[in-house]
């Protein structure tokens, strides 16, 4: 995207003006899928040539793809623009955040990063647009911002104008209407030891549903079960979520089945800053995918709209 919003402790993928509480009144809106992407960004590239003008996005898959298989680069042709090394990384000290530095400062011959050239891929199918437009202009947040009315289908605040709106569109962010999904963790820890992870997800997306609307929508954002199968303690416990759109109304449910005592039993922990077994503890639950979960415990504010730009190096 062209500008990153800063939130308290996130940023978002959708971006633009100031303003209030709501939704947006038809003349603000009709600058989606104008001089804005349909979903909020802003449509033009930078003036320094870094990033490009959204054009559509990528809307097929790469040539030779398989659904099911791996995944094709696209760009596997292209070279990096720059290296950043323990050499020059000073140079660049504003676009780069403390862990960054660090990694460059303490392993000065082997941690380096690859630059390349930007590209504006994002693409969702033309009812998500087209219901993120109906959104702009009804949805509503309530419980003080910690859930979402009158939206469906689509990005609820695609011109937002404070923190929590913010947080909702990445929340509700387009995923699909589901997804399988098989991953791998590893853990390195400062003693050289290592820890596996392995899950399998199954996802679905109720809010995404192509066939729903807003007036069968029973209010639920994700449902999911995981099946852990590494480390081998865990092999066999599955877990079960329902995220609602309203946690205060209704907070995340969750259950957890654990093969050692043969018995389900409720997993209120499951959320939230309690650590996360699949990465040894080292990432808390509401750090998954960069944020997930009710918005309850933070203040979330907009501070400013900034630009991350790399010269241009050949």
């Amino acid at each position: 995207m062209n500008r990153s919003v800063i939130v308290i402790a996130l940023s978002s993928l959708l971006l633009c003006v100031a303003g209030a509480r709501a939704g947006v009144s038809d003349r603000e809106a009709v600058r989606l899928g104008k001089d804005l992407t349909p979903v909020g960004a802003e449509r033009a590239g930078n003036s320094e040539g870094t990033i490009p003008e959204w054009t559509g996005g990528m809307t097929s898959p790469p040539a030779g793809y398989q659904p099911g298989g791996t995944r094709i680069d696209p760009f596997a042709d292209e070279k990096p623009r720059f290296i950043i090394d323990a050499n020059n990384y000073a140079q660049y000290a504003d676009k780069l955040s403390t862990g960054q530095k660090a990694l460059f400062a303490n392993y000065p011959d082997t941690f380096r990063m690859l630059v390349y050239q930007t590209h504006r891929t994002a693409a969702a199918p033309s009812w998500v647009y087209a219901r993120t437009r109906e959104n702009a202009t009804r949805a509503e947040l309530v419980a003080g911002g910690n859930g979402v009315v009158n939206a469906y289908g689509g990005y609820p605040f695609p011109l937002p104008k404070n923190g929590h709106q913010v947080i909702w569109n990445h929340t509700l962010r387009w995923l699909g209407e589901g997804a399988t999904k098989h991953f791998r963790t590893l853990t390195v820890f400062n003693d050289g030891t290592k820890n596996l992870g392995e899950t399998t997800l199954l996802e679905t997306y109720p809010y995404y549903d192509a066939e729903g609307s807003l007036g069968t929508f029973k209010g639920d954002i994700l449902h999911l079960m995981g099946v852990y199968s590494e480390p081998v303690r865990r092999k066999g416990e599955v877990i079960l979520v329902r995220e609602p759109v309203n946690a205060t109304a209704s907070p995340r449910q969750t259950w957890q089945y654990l093969p050692g005592q043969r018995r389900v039993r409720r997993a209120p922990t499951i959320a939230y800053d309690f650590p996360s077994l699949a990465f040894s503890g080292q990432i808390t639950f509401d750090d998954t995918f960069m944020y997930n979960g009710a918005p309850d415990r933070y203040d979330w504010q907009l501070v400013e709209e900034k630009r991350a730009v790399y010269p241009i190096q050949q």
